[in-house]
């Protein structure tokens, strides 16, 4: 069977159990896949048996039996036959459809990814053996998919369609077949070191671990791992933040205690008591005050009914006082001289009159 190129000695080939899980994953979907070819079989059956097969075919076999001259084994034949041949077509159809897609499926997935759904699922994958390439290419893929088909659905469609033919003997033969390539190609599995099928071996192709899940499961490690080490590291960023500040408020404390215990904050506090102590000695010695006592009202005196109201009393005016006018022929006071006030009585007849204008000074006397 050969052993691995050094390339392959850091992935292990696949166990039998992840061999034997891919493929039955595989034979599930296949398995599905039949159901419904199964499923459409039937139906195309049950239109053709309602539809306007059968009543033509009726028609025809009645329209020769007159023409035959009464042959009946004959227009027997001929409609059985007819009708049977329709029905082993579609089922023949649905096999060779179902080969079909189980071809191009190990083929398209065995060239796109190295690796089919059950593959995937249980974490192995092809590979060539020759020179380690991840996947394989066109001929290696399609030289695996036709012998995968083969030891699956391939001999067991053909003996299925001997069997519909009619042809018992070979139905047999193809089904001992089946089974020889089925068993074939397994039987190395449980045996090389390499776990190389046949399959493997007519396409030079080996089936290893992936690493895909112990990937994934190391990079959720590593994601958990990061985000506990940025957990401790945001709580070691909080408890040296925390001694910080309960460093700072101890500081704070004893600048405070020594700003107390230092002369000056002995002479405020010596300070501070003497002006309380002047506070509360001003306070004992004011009497204490009450409320301010206020004057009782007093109700309006209210005049008895029908009494004559009282009227009110009209403000009293000063008297005016009538200006007093000079006698006839009396001298005139000048032209610019001081007027008295309104109301003030006159000076008598013969009085000097006060000198109109400026003041002169008298002579010899220098003016001031």
């Amino acid at each position: 069977m050969g052993e691995l190129p050094s390339s392959y000695l850091v992935n292990d080939p696949a166990p039998l159990g992840r061999r034997l899980g891919a493929w039955a994953v595989d034979a599930g979907l296949l398995l599905v896949a039949a159901i419904l070819l199964g499923v459409m079989t039937w139906g195309r059956l049950q239109d053709y048996v309602a539809g306007a097969g059968l009543p033509a075919k009726a028609l025809k076999a009645g329209s020769g039996l007159l023409t035959s001259g009464g042959d009946v084994e004959k227009i027997a034949a001929d409609f059985g036959v007819d009708v049977w041949d329709k029905f082993v077509g579609y089922v023949v159809q649905a096999i060779v459809l179902l080969v079909l897609i189980e071809l191009v499926y190990h083929f398209v997935a065995t060239l796109w990814k190295g690796r089919t759904l059950g593959k995937v699922a249980l974490d192995v994958r092809v590979c060539r053996f020759a020179d380690g390439a991840r996947t394989p290419g066109p001929a290696a893929a399609f030289r695996r998919a036709l012998a995968a088909t083969l030891a699956g659905t391939g001999v067991y469609a053909v003996a299925w369609i001997f069997l519909l033919q009619g042809w018992f003997f070979l139905s047999v033969v193809a089904w001992a077949a089946a089974v020889a390539v089925f068993t074939a190609n397994l039987l190395p599995l449980p045996f090389a070191r390499t776990r190389r099928t046949l399959n493997d071996l007519l396409s030079g192709t080996v089936v290893v671990r992936a690493g895909t899940h112990r990937q994934a499961a190391e990079a959720a490690r590593q994601g958990a791992q990061a985000v506990r080490e940025n957990a401790g590291r945001l709580a070691q960023h909080d408890r040296v933040q925390s001694a910080l500040r309960s460093d700072q408020a101890r500081r704070a404390q004893d600048l405070g205690r020594q700003a107390l215990e230092s002369e000056r904050g002995r002479q405020a506090q010596d300070l501070g008591r003497k002006l309380g102590d002047r506070v509360k000695n001003r306070a004992r010695r004011q009497p204490p005050s009450g409320p301010p006592q206020l004057p009782p009202p007093s109700s309006p005196q209210v005049p008895p009914p029908g009494s004559p109201q009282p009227l009110p009393a009209s403000p009293q005016l000063p008297p005016l006082a009538s200006p007093q006018l000079p006698p006839p022929g009396s001298p005139q006071p000048p032209h610019g001289s001081p007027q008295p006030p309104p109301g003030s009585p006159l000076p008598p007849p013969g009085s000097p009159q006060p000198p109109s204008g400026p003041v002169q000074p008298p002579p010899g006397r220098p003016p001031r």
